[in-house]
Order: structure tokens, then C-alpha cells, then sequence
């Protein structure tokens, strides 16, 4: 008995699964379909889906005597009659009325349902279609249609773009303002701006702005010229439409360059700052200066387009310039700015650098002189300020001069530094006061605070005096010590750690002088002279697009972050998958696509980063996010990029594969000045812009 009830369950299961959507909530009343008062049956009967009546477009449509033609390659549908026509794609929101003359935004989208052959589409489409008044009768479950009664298009949403009208003719950077509503902004208040293709009904972000704004921008592209529908929409934190509006525009956007903070013919002290007025999205910008008066000319390629552009020549290289900037297109097409003239003029200037006012110095400073002219020789003086004594510290031809103050040099001095310019002409720079403490002192060099050793090691020191004897001192946290005896006239002893010495070590460097021993500050390092791993291959090279791009296409649909640029950072930064961080002692994998420091959801690992002691670099270990799975990481960096108050300016465009890349490297992103240059290349050698493709 059981058995028999238990088959009987699962039959009915089975045969629930496999009932059409418009046989469901059986129990209620069937909707019925009255047109012109006479109730129609069509093969299939209406349905309702998220709160919308679905009607069959085909059924309907011929009974009122319009024509429908169905195209299977584009899986669209037209319906036409007496001049009106609507264009609908399966699948689709976008509308598209009387030939492209105007667009809508339907909230419940065409579509065939299963175990039917008919597209069924919401009611009020039928009215805004075929100009027949539709109205919806709840009391009695049906839909009425009165083709006697003309109705205007009824825009599915109370959104509207305000500022462009129908067939708008976009020729440069557009402010776009909205009316949104309250009741949509209450439920998502991510707006986009989207540029849609009339054909395949997708296309791409081009603007956004988050919370209560009723205006953005598009900036558009060279490469977006025809005809479009611009679609300004609101979406809530599940990516889920809201609110839109659609109006069919025209992208014709002659490109046109021009430049800020310069008057033609004026005269500027020093230096000027320019910035490029472009009415494009511009891959880059080159600044061509030339020196009308010597005939040099300087060029700065491949430059960020949204910022300030400081240009300060030498001295020497004064006089008349002319300035021409060069934008290009996404195809690295050429377009030039005007040429403005104006003039440069300077007065040699001359400063000392490396010490402040009233400092004292105990330890090395660099020395350098602050000129904006050439020079064939840079004399550092230091002058007593009792005696006016003057006293040469080194002579070079320019540069840095790394200065440790003997103890004869104590006391209260004045530095200037002294320049021979090429005409052989002396300038001397002002006076800086400082007190010198040159105290007898001894610094270690070679070994950092907590740095780790595994193979033999050079120990250095720097001196401020000629010692006797030097000698390095290391002492073992089980009590062990190791002294490494510097030879005379040597700057340099070697500890090569052996089986046994692994583990905490401290370190200082002694000096013996006039008797006395002058000893470092301490060190405290490790010794480990076991297995050490490497970066690993998360997947191999020719899987990482793929990989990479899944999460990335993901990760775009929710925040709007273009898919593009974050699957171009993740080859540039793991080497397509290839160097992903590893814990270097037990090889426990990481999963950190993008080198996060901290603790992760699986703890962390052990990997190298650098620092820097007495002025020398080296590399220590620190700890980096572990994750237990690679989506994990992704989702813990777009999540730093989203929320961090510094990328805010990378959030404004973070959509755009042009102008996201820029944004990232001004926020402080990568130090790496080609950075942005890298990501670009990236996105653009592998099509990766696809990736942030999207249907409406």
C-alpha cells in the first residue's frame, strides 16, 4: 500500500512539473478575452506572471485585423496596422513602435511559453501597439478590448529621460536629466545609462550615478556612432529592473580637441598646466611642446586624458612655444587640438634639498640641489656659523650626495650647495641652518628588521669615522653567538647559516674607536634553511580567460563593474593564472588572485613583500589573504573597489573600459604608471569588452 502511494505521489509531482504555465492556479476562474463585447476563444488562454496579463499576440492581433509576421533568425515579431506598427523580441524589454520613431521599456517581456506556439505578451502592449483602448476587468477575470476607442502609447514606467527628444542627434559629451519617481527610487537606486544596438536589442553601460541624482553623462565614443536607443534605468542591489525609459537617438560624434589652462599668447612664469577638453571617450593624449625659440620639442605620449598635464622646462629651454595635443580613438586614430602659442619665462632658481630648517642631523641625509637649469658641476658646502668657515662636502657633476657628518662637523652649521652652469657661471643657493650631531656612529646595512635569511648573506655597514677593528655580533635565541670579523680596509663580512642554526637571531654591528666601542642599533632576524615554495598555477594559461571571466561576467551583472577591466587586472596580476601566491614555507595555496594582504575566509599564507632599513631595500615576510575558494578572492577585491572611499572616482566610470583603467591608476590603484596602458591593451588584443555586453 505504501508503495502504491508512494508511485502515486511522484506521478503527480511529475505531472505538476510538466503542466504549462497557463494551465496553472486551476482553481481560479479562467481569464476570458472580450473583444468589441463579444468574448473570444484563442488556443491559448491568457496567464498572469508577476502581476501582469500575458495574452496571446498572434490570436489577438488578427482578430483585430492587423498583420503579423513573425522573423525565426531574430526571434522578433511585427505587428502592424493602419500606419502603427510594434516590433517586439523575445525575451526582449525594449519596444520598438511605428518603425523606430519611438521606443518603451515593457516590464514583463515577450515570450513563448512552454506548451504553447504563441508569443504572449502584456495587455497594455496590445493597446499600445494597434491604438485600441484595453482595460483590465478583475472583478470578472477579463481582458476587455474595444477597438473602437483610439488610445495613445502608454508608457509602461513614469521614468523619463527629460532632456533628449526622439531622434536626438548626439555629437559630444550629453547631460542627460531624468524624472525618476520616488516609489522606484525606494526600491534600487543604481541608474545606468545604456546604449542599445536597434537590431540585436543589446549593448553596453555608458553612464551611471547612484541614489537620489536626476542627471548623468555619456560621454561617447567614436567607435558608437549610428543609431541607438539610449535607455536610462534603474536597477536595485539584485540587478533587478526597476524603472526606464527609452528614446531612439543618433551617435555622430565628430571628434574635437581642446585645450584648458592656456591663452594664446600669454606669458607664463615657470611652468603651465594644461588639460584636454575632449567631447569623445579618448584612449590617450599626446602633448607635443616646441621650443619656437631653440627649435627643441617635447613629447609625452600616451597620457591620461582626464587629468592636468604640468610642463616645466629647464631655464635654459625658455622662450616661445607652441602646444598641440593629440587625442586618440579607441583605433589610435589621430585627432589635434588647435595650436596655441604662448611664452615661458623663468629666472634661475637654485635650493637645497634633503634637510629642513633648523633639523638635526645624526644620521645620512641625501644631498641634491632643487634647479631648473642644466649644470656641469654641483659643489655641497657646509659653513660654520661662528667662524663663517666654509667647508667643501663633496664636489660631483649633480646629482644625490648621501652626506654622514663626521664628529669635527658637530655643531651649528649652515648648508648651501653651489652650482657651475654651463656658461661656467657660479649660482650659490640660500643658507639652511642646521645642528650637526656627528657623534662617532656605526649603522648595519644588509639585514632588515624581521627579514628572513636562507642562504649565505653580505653584512654591511656604514661609518662616520675610520674604526680600528669591525665586527659583526650575532647572537642565537637559544643563547648561541656567532661574531664575523671584518677585514681591515673591507666594508663587508658574509653569514652563511648552517644545519642547526635555524630559528631567531638578533644582530648588531660593533666598531672599536679611540678605545671605545661603538655599537648599531639591534636587529632581530630568522634563519630558515628548509623547503621554500614558489607562486602556483591556479589553472593553466589557455583555461585563465575563460576562468577569470566567469567570475568577472558575474560580478558585472550585480555592481555594474565593467567584466572587462576586471578580467584584464586578473591576467596582468597572477601572469594569466600562472603566479598565484603560495605559502612559502608549507605550500598551503592562497587562492588570492590579486595579492590582498590580511586574513582571508582559509587564514592566510606566507609571501615576501618589500621594506626598506637605513635607506637599502629588502624583502621580508607578511601575510596574505587565503581563501577557500577562488570567487571568494573576487568577490573580497571588487568588494574593496566598491566600497573604499579612494575609489570613488574609479566608481563613477567604473563601466567604461577606457576611462575605468585611467580612473584606477588616479586612485592610487598600482603605482606602475603604464598600468592603465596595460589593461587597456589587454581588454582590446582579447575582445574582452564583450564581456560587459548586455540585453535589455
Amino acid at each position: 500500500m505504501k508503495n502504491k502511494l508512494f508511485a502515486l505521489i511522484i506521478v503527480s509531482l511529475l505531472l505538476i512539473i510538466a503542466t504549462p504555465a497557463y494551465m496553472e492556479a486551476s482553481s481560479l476562474k479562467p481569464i476570458k478575452i472580450v473583444l468589441d463585447g463579444v468574448e473570444t476563444t484563442p488556443n491559448f488562454p491568457p496567464v498572469i506572471e508577476n502581476g501582469r496579463t500575458l495574452v496571446p499576440l498572434r490570436f489577438i492581433s488578427e482578430e483585430l485585423g492587423a498583420d503579423v509576421q513573425w522573423i525565426n533568425e531574430t526571434r522578433t515579431v511585427v505587428v502592424s496596422k493602419d500606419g502603427r506598427s510594434v516590433l517586439l523580441k523575445i525575451g526582449s524589454n525594449l519596444i520598438q513602435y511605428n518603425d523606430g520613431n519611438s521606443y518603451g521599456i515593457s516590464d514583463v517581456t515577450p515570450k513563448i511559453i512552454v506548451g504553447t506556439s504563441s508569443t504572449f505578451i502584456p495587455i497594455r502592449l496590445i493597446g499600445n501597439a494597434l491604438g485600441v483602448q484595453v482595460e483590465w476587468d478583475n472583478d470578472n477575470r477579463a481582458v476587455i478590448i474595444n477597438s473602437k476607442s483610439y488610445s495613445d502609447i502608454v508608457p509602461f514606467y513614469s521614468m523619463k529621460i527629460t532632456s533628449l527628444k526622439n531622434g536626438h542627434k548626439i555629437t559630444g559629451r550629453t547631460n542627460i536629466t531624468l524624472e525618476i519617481g520616488s516609489e522606484y527610487l525606494n526600491k534600487g537606486d543604481d541608474i545606468r545609462l545604456l546604449l542599445i544596438d536597434k537590431d540585436t536589442h543589446t549593448g553596453f553601460i555608458v553612464g551611471r550615478t547612484k541614489g537620489n541624482v536626476d542627471q548623468l553623462y555619456y560621454v561617447p565614443s567614436v567607435e558608437e556612432k549610428g543609431d541607438k536607443v539610449l535607455v536610462a534605468a534603474v536597477y536595485d542591489v539584485n540587478n533587478n529592473l526597476i524603472a526606464a525609459d527609452a528614446i531612439p537617438v543618433i551617435v555622430d560624434t565628430t571628434p574635437i580637441v581642446r585645450i584648458n589652462g592656456i591663452t594664446d599668447f600669454d606669458e607664463y612664469q615657470d611652468l603651465v598646466k594644461v588639460t584636454p577638453s575632449l567631447n569623445f571617450n579618448a584612449h590617450s593624449v599626446k602633448y607635443i611642446f616646441t621650443n619656437k625659440t631653440n627649435g627643441r620639442v617635447f613629447e609625452y605620449d600616451k597620457e591620461d586624458p582626464y587629468l592636468t598635464k604640468t610642463f616645466s622646462p629647464a631655464f635654459e629651454n625658455k622662450g616661445t612655444y607652441t602646444l598641440q595635443v593629440v587625442a586618440y580613438d579607441q583605433s589610435f586614430n589621430e585627432y589635434k587640438s588647435n595650436i596655441v602659442n604662448f611664452v615661458i619665462s623663468s629666472q634661475q632658481r637654485i635650493s637645497l634639498l634633503g634637510v629642513k630648517a633648523g633639523s638635526t642631523i645624526s644620521s645620512p641625509v641625501n644631498l641634491s640641489a632643487g634647479r631648473n637649469f642644466n649644470v656641469n658641476e654641483t659643489k655641497f658646502i657646509m659653513i660654520d656659523s661662528k667662524t663663517r668657515k666654509e667647508e667643501i662636502l663633496e664636489i660631483i657633476p649633480y646629482g644625490t650626495f648621501s652626506w654622514f657628518p663626521k664628529p669635527e662637523q658637530s655643531g651649528e652649521k649652515e648648508l648651501v650647495v653651489e652650482v657651475k652652469d654651463t656658461k661656467n657661471l657660479i649660482h650659490r643657493s640660500n643658507p639652511i641652518k642646521v645642528i650637526v650631531d656627528g657623534k662617532p656612529k656605526i649603522q648595519l646595512l644588509g639585514v632588515g628588521p624581521d627579514q628572513v635569511i636562507t642562504s649565505s648573506t653580505k653584512l654591511e655597514f656604514r661609518t662616520n669615522v675610520v674604526f680600528d677593528s669591525v665586527s659583526f655580533n650575532l647572537t642565537h635565541s637559544s643563547g648561541k653567538t656567532k661574531i664575523i670579523r671584518v677585514i681591515d680596509g673591507e666594508k663587508s663580512g658574509t653569514f652563511t647559516p648552517v644545519a642547526g642554526e635555524e630559528g631567531n637571531w638578533t644582530i648588531y654591528v660593533t666598531g672599536l674607536y679611540g678605545g671605545s666601542r661603538i655599537n648599531s642599533e639591534s636587529v632581530q632576524f630568522r634563519v630558515y634553511l628548509g623547503k621554500l615554495y614558489g607562486p602556483t598555477i591556479i589553472v593553466p594559461k589557455d583555461q585563465f580567460k575563460d576562468f577569470a571571466s566567469n567570475m568577472a561576467r558575474d560580478s558585472f551583472l550585480k555592481t555594474g563593474m565593467s567584466a572587462a577591466i576586471q578580467t584584464s587586472q586578473a591576467i596582468l596580476e597572477t601572469g594569466w593564472g600562472q603566479s598565484v601566491p603560495t605559502d612559502k614555507y608549507t605550500g598551503k595555496f592562497s587562492r588570492n588572485l590579486f595579492g590582498i594582504k590580511g586574513t582571508g575566509s582559509n587564514g592566510y599564507v606566507i609571501s615576501n613583500t618589500w621594506e626598506v632599513y637605513n635607506g637599502v631595500t629588502y624583502r621580508i615576510d607578511d601575510k596574505f589573504r587565503a581563501y577557500n575558494d577562488p570567487k571568494e578572492s573576487w568577490d573580497d577585491h571588487k568588494a574593496l573597489l566598491l566600497n573604499a572611499t579612494r575609489y570613488e572616482i574609479f566608481r563613477d566610470v567604473m563601466f567604461d573600459t577606457t576611462m575605468g583603467p585611467w580612473a584606477i591608476r588616479r586612485a592610487g590603484y598600482a603605482t606602475d604608471p603604464s598600468y592603465p596602458l596595460k589593461l587597456m591593451d589587454i581588454i582590446q588584443r582579447y575582445n574582452l569588452k564583450e564581456l560587459d555586453r548586455i540585453k535589455l
